[in-house]
Order: C-alpha cells, then sequence, then structure tokens
C-alpha cells in the first residue's frame, strides 16, 4: 500500500447540504455562523450522516453533538468508546468549550476562537519530543541508580528512528517512557506541544506498540487473530463490513493476504510479526513503538521488516524502533544511540561513521568502551549534529496561531 492508496481520514463539515473538508489551518476555518446556519445542533461522528464527519475507525458512527447555545458552544459525548476531550481532559457530562482551549475526538484536534471553529491538526501527525528526560530507581534508603540521563530529543511525523545500544544501555526504558507505559521519572514528554503523560488518554489511540514477544494467538487464523483484535479495539457500532474492510486493508499492507486462512502456529518468525503489527495498525495509530520487532529474524527476513518499517514511515506513521543488528539502519532517518544512559548519539546514519570514527556501524560498539559515556556525550553536544538534531528541534516547539 503506497501513500498514495492511503485511507482518507480527512475532517468533513456538511454546509448548506454539502460536505466540505475541514482542512488543518485558518485558512479553511468556518465561523459558528456557517456552521449552524440550518440547525442549533451538529452530530459528529465516523458515520457519513453525520454533520462533521471524521472518517477514522477510532470514532464511534455517533461520537459527540455540539451544540449552540446563547452563552456558548456546548459539547456533550454520546457514549462514545474512545472518548471527547476538551484541554487534554475527557469529559464526563456536558461542557461549554472555552475559547482556545484544545477539543480533541480520536485523533482530530479543534479550536473555537473569536467565533470561529479551526481544525489544528490532521489525523495523520504526532511529534513527540523528550526534554530532560530522566529515568531513576530507588534501589535502598539513599541509593538511586540512573538509567536514563537528561535526554533530549524530537520525533517528527513520517520519521523512522533506531534506537541503538549495548545491553542494558537504557533502549528498553527510553521507548517506554516516550510511549508511556513506564513514565520517566524526571524531565518531560511533549506531544504535538502537549504533556504528553498528562493527557495520555487523549494520545493513546494515536499509538501503537509491538512488544519484542509475540502475543497474537498461535492457534488462531491470521484473520481471526486480527478480527478479535478489532473486536476488542474498535468501537462497539463498527459494522461488519467496516470491519471486513479495515481487516482487508491491514491485510494487504502486511502482504499477509495469501495466508489470511493460515494458522499463526505454522507463519514463518517473520510473518508472525507482520500480523503482531497489523494488530496494532487495525486502529490507524499515527505513532509506532517496536520493541525488538526482528530479533531472532533471519537476515533476509530483518531486512524486509526494516522495508516495511521504511514504508509505513513514508507514509506519514512515525516509527520508533530497537534493534540489535545494525546491518540495515540505513533505511532509517536517525539512529539514537544511548551509552549507560547517555545520548552520545542523535542524527543520520551516514553521519555516525564519521563522528565515531569506523566503517561499519557495528563497531561503534567497540568504540564505545573507548571513553566513558559522559566523554562520547560531552563530543556529541559540541558537533554541529547537534545543534541541527537535537537543539534546534526542540527549539521549534509547534504552536497555532489561533492559541496565542
Amino acid at each position: 500500500m503506497t501513500s498514495e492508496n492511503a485511507p482518507q481520514e480527512e475532517a468533513t463539515v456538511r454546509l448548506s447540504g454539502r460536505m466540505m473538508a475541514l482542512k488543518a489551518g485558518p485558512s479553511r476555518a468556518v465561523s459558528l455562523e456557517t456552521l449552524f446556519s440550518s440547525k442549533s445542533q451538529l452530530v459528529v461522528g465516523r458515520s457519513p450522516d453525520c454533520d462533521l464527519c471524521l472518517p477514522h475507525p477510532s470514532i464511534s458512527r455517533r461520537h459527540a453533538l455540539l451544540e449552540r447555545l446563547p452563552e456558548g458552544l456546548r459539547l456533550r459525548d454520546l457514549g462514545s468508546v474512545n472518548g471527547v476531550f476538551v484541554g487534554g481532559q475527557r469529559i464526563l457530562e456536558p461542557v461549554l468549550v472555552p475559547e482556545h482551549e484544545r477539543v480533541g475526538v480520536g485523533p482530530y484536534l479543534f479550536c473555537l476562537a473569536e467565533g470561529v471553529f479551526y481544525s489544528l491538526d490532521s489525523s495523520k501527525s504526532l511529534r513527540l519530543e523528550a526534554r530532560h528526560l530522566e529515568k531513576a530507581l530507588l534501589l535502598g534508603k539513599r541509593q538511586v541508580r540512573k538509567i536514563l540521563d537528561d535526554i533530549n530529543l524530537a520525533v517528527e511525523p513520517g520519521e523512522f528512528v533506531s534506537l541503538l545500544g549495548p545491553s542494558g544501555s537504557g533502549k528498553s526504558t527510553l521507548m517506554d517512557c516516550l510511549n508511556g507505559r513506564r513514565p520517566a521519572t524526571g524531565g518531560q514528554v511533549l506531544a504535538n506541544g502537549e504533556d504528553f503523560y498528562l493527557h495520555f488518554d487523549s494520545f493513546r489511540q494515536s499509538l501503537g506498540y509491538v512488544p519484542q514477544k509475540d502475543i497474537v494467538h498461535n492457534q488462531l487464523t491470521v484473520y481471526r487473530a486480527l478480527y478479535y483484535t478489532a473486536r476488542l479495539r474498535l468501537p462497539t457500532d463498527t459494522s461488519p463490513t467496516e470491519l471486513e474492510a479495515r481487516i482487508d486493508e491491514v491485510l494487504g499492507m502486511m502482504e499477509l493476504k495469501p495466508h489470511r486462512d493460515t494458522l499463526v502456529a505454522n507463519l514463518s518468525g517473520g510473518q508472525i510479526k507482520r500480523v503482531s503489527l497489523g494488530a496494532e495498525l487495525l486502529g490507524r495509530p499515527c505513532m509506532l513503538f517496536i520493541d525488538e520487532a526482528t530479533s531472532g529474524l533471519d537476515a533476509g527476513t530483518e531486512a524486509r521488516m526494516m522495508r516495511l518499517f521504511r514504508r509505513l514511515a513514508d507514509e506519514g506513521k512515525s516509527v520508533i524502533c530497537i534493534t540489535h543488528n545494525v546491518d540495515n539502519v540505513e533505511s532509517c532517518n536517525l539512529i539514537l544511540m544511548l551509552a549507560r544512559g547517555k545520548l552520545v548519539y542523535f542524527g543520520p546514519p551516514r553521519e555516525a561513521y564519521s563522528f565515531f570514527g569506523v566503517d561499519r556501524i557495528s563497531d561503534i560498539y567497540d568504540r564505545l568502551t573507548d571513553k566513558d559515556p559522559e566523554t562520547w556525550r560531552k563530543k556529541f553536544q559540541a558537533t554541529s549534529l547537534y545543534r541541527e538534531y537535537v537543539e534546534k528541534r526542540l527549539e521549534e516547539t509547534p504552536s497555532d496561531s489561533v492559541l496565542s
């Protein structure tokens, strides 16, 4: 599946009986007078019959209700599975929408400002930042072990990033701090400029996580494994036709259509990994975390998996993976190298050769033993690479003019 064939997830609004794309940005904003020109209530949901149609699998058919009242715009959750959020917090009862406050419906984000209704960003992009991230464990009354030490980075939408480093360097810990499974003990994680931990519930549907150990049931067929996952994760009002179409789409993306009716137990290791990945893609996340997804695979299968990750990134998803085999990291936009919890490199794979003075990426592991990790960190922080791929990115915190 190519990005040209990717399903359209653009929000559309019904105006004078016709549907108009509600794209991000002030140029496609709609005034409340226009939005409510023919009715005082607007139904928001996945169904094409809704006044504000949000065609994403995580959205319920009738998800929310917008009501224009003399005192303002009131928002009501219509019993959706994945919730409605105002200011990053899930609403449990009808609320008046404050001016300049963000409204989240699934992966869509909107804002009301001075009588105008804006779409702030699409359902396909997530920018993740780590600022002075630390993870420490208390080993005794006074003994603290620091697993991550002052990590700073930003991952842009559509980037493929590999986390590298010797065993015990903190790769899995960093991934779990970034995806919220094990929050950091210091610093901050931001998603599209918002506090990720504070607003985690509003971002949950935008994330996918593929663990190192495959968790698909091996006595189910590929289709059944995806079917049961879809029933658990997608809204309960997803129709059989919608469910079938989504599973078929994922089977095509993962090149598993020929194995649709094959038992998972009879698949190769690479095929099982693709089933696990496909299960995460059912909800169309815009950021994927993949923990050692190529572990135990032969070289050819691993190369194919890395090409698959590359393709997903090219379609707009951010892909962050941990790998020990570095032979295929050239397909990544960026590699991140950790040494004893310290960030010693974050940049393009090709630039790592000269920075570490090696001919092969795999030789970096030997070079890391030549100097203390703190020495490597300081060396990296003194480079133009650090300025380009760390500092400049963190200076470019996303902002929305309508909120300022």
